[in-house]
């Protein structure tokens, strides 16, 4: 029944389907065709919405934490071979 629904009401994207849109969706780079199917997706399918509001946690998770500091070897590690690839003589 629900599959009738959505094929009268033009909503033909599937739960794998849409699930490749998710990152244009959060990103608002979907074109309002297929921004729509995926908003009615969404409505009819409680599991997608489930899946959509881990996603967003996750992306929301990782803006809030911030990047670790490299060990300062590394960096001195670093910064001399930039040094060194720097003043070799070019060919």
């Amino acid at each position: 029944m629900i599959q009738t629904l959505k094929y009268w009401l033009g909503i033909n994207l599937n739960c794998k389907e849409a699930h490749q849109f998710l990152t244009d969706y959060v990103e608002n780079a979907l074109d309002e065709d297929l921004k729509w199917r995926f908003e009615q997706h969404m409505r009819l399918c409680r599991n997608c919405r489930v899946y959509l509001a881990q996603y967003k946690a996750v992306i929301a998770l990782l803006h809030d934490t911030a990047p670790p500091k490299p060990q300062p070897e590394l960096v001195a590690h670093t910064l001399s071979f930039l040094k060194n690839e720097l003043n070799k003589p070019t060919s």
